[in-house]
């Protein structure tokens, strides 16, 4: 059965007049950005936790000079470069349609940058809400998230653009790893190592689903 004409008719049933989007484009975008706000401000609130309850000199520490090992192990993953700039990468990843992985990795950055200064504020790490670095770092944000959130959803293909827009995620991690100054501390140096078996993980598994798509293409 050639089912094109339906096609055709939910395509048109999508939009409005005159080819406009219609309420399925703008309930997409709406769910990307509430979804994107939600896992930001998790996010955001984590990586601020993760650094209150493991530091040696928070406000929660029990003993000073000796913080929570795990959580600091955590804090260097997920409070580091690569990870805030590959996170609306993620989630362009799983929202896959481009303009809505755009509006969902812009609004994930700028609530993550909000929840961990607004969590930082209300866990005591500082004296007041530090409003001068929130802003800096959302108009950072609301610059980088809507390329890197392209290049996420792009990354979902199988095409060789969609390769290459994939690997930027290992590249980006061991960058930042190689490029960034030493951690001599242990729990630093496994956090890095951790961070480039990672990188190699990834772009292992990219490079082997572009070689099986290409292989059943020449089937």
């Amino acid at each position: 059965m050639n089912d094109e004409p339906l096609r055709s008719v939910s395509a048109v049933a999508d939009r409005g007049p005159q080819g406009r989007p219609g309420a399925h484009a703008v309930r997409q975008g709406a769910v990307a950005v509430m979804a994107g706000l939600l896992a930001g401000g998790a996010f955001g609130t984590v990586t601020s936790m993760a650094n209150v309850f493991g530091s040696a000199y928070g406000p929660f520490t029990a003993v000073l000079g000796q913080g929570v090992a795990w959580l600091q192990f955590v804090s260097k993953l997920l409070d580091a470069l690569w990870a805030w700039a590959l996170f609306p990468f993620a989630v362009g990843w799983f929202v896959r349609r481009p303009v809505a992985a755009v509006l969902a990795g812009v609004s994930a950055m700028v609530a993550a940058v909000a929840g961990y200064y607004v969590s930082d504020t209300a866990l005591g790490m500082t004296s007041g809400l530090e409003v001068n670095a929130l802003r800096s770092w959302a108009l950072i944000a609301v610059v980088g998230a809507p390329v890197m959130a392209l290049l996420g959803s792009l990354a979902r293909g199988r095409s060789l653009v969609s390769l290459v827009a994939g690997l930027v995620a290992p590249v980006v991690m061991i960058y930042v790893v190689v490029e960034g100054p030493a951690r001599p501390a242990e729990v630093g140096m496994w956090a890095d190592r951790t961070v480039l078996v990672l990188a190699v993980v990834v772009a292992s598994l990219l490079l082997a689903r572009y070689a099986r798509s290409r292989a059943l293409t020449q089937s």
